[in-house]
């Protein structure tokens, strides 16, 4: 019998929207960021460095956009807010 701990995760690869049976190669499209905290905060990013995308990145729950164009990424939060992001969008 194989041993189920080495059974690779299908989903690990699988870009936002796109079902896990199809992998692909390609940077990763959406982010996801939370703020625990009782204050505001920006967080800033180097899109090379993190292996995201040089892109517009707009959030899915309020549409606020956020420039990646440049190699660099910055996100405000607000207190105990988050942020889910999809590049191009």
């Amino acid at each position: 019998m194989d041993d189920p701990a080495a059974v690779e995760d299908p989903q690990e690869d699988a870009p936002c929207g796109q079902p896990p049976e199809r992998p692909h190669r390609r940077l990763p499209r959406c982010l996801a960021a939370t703020n625990v905290t009782g204050r505001p905060r920006e967080l800033r990013l180097n899109t090379g460095e993190a292996g995201l995308p040089e892109a517009r990145w707009t959030d899915i729950l309020d549409g606020s956009a956020f420039g990646g164009e440049g190699g660099s990424l910055a996100i405000a939060i607000e207190p105990y807010g988050v942020r889910w992001l999809r590049a191009g969008a």
